[in-house]
């Protein structure tokens, strides 16, 4: 391997790595955000309604699938992205392969 590729490929490992940790912190920051809306919304209604917690919990546990549904949706939205902004893998080779011996028997 020639000092190029090398450079090419630290440099897509690099960027990816970035990307991942972007990826990281908008969860976090999701996550954070949803379940503090939660709790403010949940001590509102307790107070509206003078209940003791009663909304405060329901609305903390309705925010675990929502964040897991956002979680869920983000990394693969990530994953397809790096998946097509870095076609090392085996399998893309060989489509790529496949793609262009069509090409020139067209």
């Amino acid at each position: 391997m020639n000092q190029p590729d090398k450079d090419k490929k630290s440099l897509s490992r690099s960027a990816m790595s970035r990307y991942l940790v972007g990826v990281a912190i908008q969860v976090g920051c999701f996550t954070f955000v949803i379940v503090f809306v939660a709790l403010l919304a949940g001590l509102w209604l307790d107070r509206a309604f003078t209940t003791n917690g009663m909304f405060v919990i329901l609305l903390i546990l309705a925010s675990v699938p929502l964040t897991w549904i956002f979680i869920f949706l983000s990394v693969n939205r990530a994953k397809k992205q790096i998946k097509d902004a870095v076609p090392d893998s085996p399998q893309d080779k060989k489509t790529l392969i496949v793609e262009e011996d069509t090409r020139d028997n067209s």
